[in-house]
């Protein structure tokens, strides 16, 4: 230790400490050495214990994760800034307040169901035209508020392709349609649950606005993480979180999710559903039957029952008939191609999300004014999907996200030159038994580098492909997919 670092820590020993080393010096028979030894030894301990008690004393506000900027204001360099070791949590939501009756009604008076429908509409006709065979399902609305979380942290041409495809050239309006179909699906019941939850996945080793973490969590709810990309305790974190959020039924699917080291976020979305029929099947009559798919005949159980259904919970389309049947406040539709129409064919002649919006002048509506005494037939099925939806997001129109020389991610990060989306990755799985359906999905955004007579008999026997939809009856489309092989 050089003499003026010897000095200035001396000059930090307390008074009685330096007396007591003076009475030392006095001590008879004493080895000088040892003496010089002993000082050497309390001034270093002084000296440490200075520095600790100049520190500033951390309030739990203090200790928010150091990767989240409070101005705009970069860091000259990564080494000027602690790092976060192991991840932690920099905000948790506590979900919406509002109840769901309250926001259906917000939806219909502000106009929004006519923007879901289109929207709807384009991802049914994007996601669920494809090969025959092939089991196919997804979520609407948690692609719809993926995608305006994804909005939010994007400007410019880039943000303004997502509005596009969300029908909306206005970034307020959009925010208010994802809270309130947020808000109009957090719902929990004895015989139904709805939740959403959101969440964001940051780089402990980047910058973020705090402007941005404040508008996902204050208006899309979303709790936000840091951790050192690559770590596998910050991977374990993000695949626990999404078990949870999804209700354990996506674990084989979310063993695979990670973050690899040049990660620079991730933005995740879920959704989890589940609902008792209200009027439930009876297992006895479950019985083996022959599903017709377009690669082969499929045996399968089929669950069935004879009952009477008026005008409103049977419809008719271009080419196809549609029946619903409630789970608790929600409903889930069964559309049916006719004879000799494929389920593509159907899908691309009609908007079947308008069967989502009450209107009694709706031309689907071919039974008016009738009763029908209805034969159900329909397969137990359990059908998952993972996709991509990187190729037809960009087939929509959003394309400037995905190109680092295009995309602006500047209301996000600090430094957001050459930072784009590398992959949307979207996976659904939905089950339906006697008792009732269950459902989830998650979406991660990946930023890298007693009626009157009846009219008839109406056999609606769903053994052959066939498009189903669960919605709340008003303007929400939970999940949609098509039963190629159940």
């Amino acid at each position: 230790m050089k003499p003026d670092e010897l000095s200035d820590a001396i000059g930090f020993v307390d008074e009685p400490l330096i007396e007591e080393a003076d009475r030392a010096r006095c001590v008879v028979h004493r080895d000088r050495r040892w003496w010089m030894q002993w000082v050497a030894i309390a001034a270093c301990l002084c000296l440490v214990a200075a520095c600790v008690l100049s520190l500033p004393q951390l309030t739990p506000k203090d200790t928010a994760d150091p990767s989240v900027s409070t101005s705009n204001t970069p860091a000259t360099t990564t080494n000027d800034r602690p790092t976060v070791s192991k991840a932690i949590v920099v905000s948790e939501s506590a979900g919406p307040s509002n109840s769901h009756f309250d926001s259906w009604s917000n939806l219909r008076q502000g106009n929004y169901a006519k923007n879901f429908s289109a929207f709807y509409d384009k991802m049914m006709k994007q996601f669920l035209v494809g090969s025959d065979g092939e089991n196919r399902v997804f979520s609407p609305a948690n692609i719809f508020i993926s995608l305006a979380m994804l909005a939010e942290t994007a400007e410019g041409d880039s943000r303004q392709q997502i509005l596009g495809l969300l029908d909306s050239d206005n970034m307020n309006d959009v925010r208010k349609q994802a809270q309130l179909l947020w808000e109009a699906n957090y719902y929990h019941e004895d015989a139904v649950a709805s939740e959403m939850a959101n969440s964001l996945w940051l780089n402990n080793a980047l910058w973020y606005k705090k402007e941005l973490l404040d508008v996902l969590s204050e208006s899309y709810y979303a709790s936000s993480f840091s951790g050192e990309m690559g770590d596998s305790a910050y991977n374990a974190l993000l695949q626990n979180w999404i078990n949870d959020k999804t209700g354990g039924l996506l674990q084989e699917q979310v063993s695979g999710v990670c973050m690899d080291p040049s990660t620079v976020m991730n933005l995740v979305s879920t959704i989890y559903f589940g609902a008792r029929w209200t009027d439930e099947f009876a297992p006895e009559k479950t019985v083996q039957g022959v599903f017709h798919s377009t690669t082969g005949d499929i045996a399968c159980d089929f669950m069935s029952y004879d009952y009477e259904r008026s005008l409103e919970y049977v419809f008719s389309g271009n080419g196809y008939k549609a029946l619903s049947l409630q789970l608790g406040t929600y409903s889930m539709y069964f559309f049916l191609p006719d004879e000799g129409v494929s389920v593509n064919d159907m899908l691309r002649n009609n908007n079947l999300c308008d069967l989502l919006v009450y209107d009694q002048n709706s031309a689907y509506k071919d039974y008016s004014n009738h009763y029908w005494d209805v034969k159900l037939s329909v397969p137990k099925f359990d059908i998952s999907q993972d996709v991509d939806l990187k190729s037809g997001l960009q087939a929509l129109g959003v394309i400037d996200v995905f190109d680092s020389s295009s995309a602006d991610f500047s209301p996000m990060l600090v430094e957001a030159d050459g930072v784009a989306v590398s992959s949307i990755q979207h996976t659904a799985r939905v089950s339906i038994d006697e008792e009732g359906c269950t459902a989830s999905a998650f979406s991660r955004t990946v930023y890298g580098m007693g009626a009157p007579e009846a009219n008839g008999q109406l056999d609606f026997i769903l053994d052959r492909p066939f498009v189903f939809c669960i919605g709340d009856g008003h303007d929400s489309m939970l999940f949609a997919g098509v039963v190629e092989q159940p």
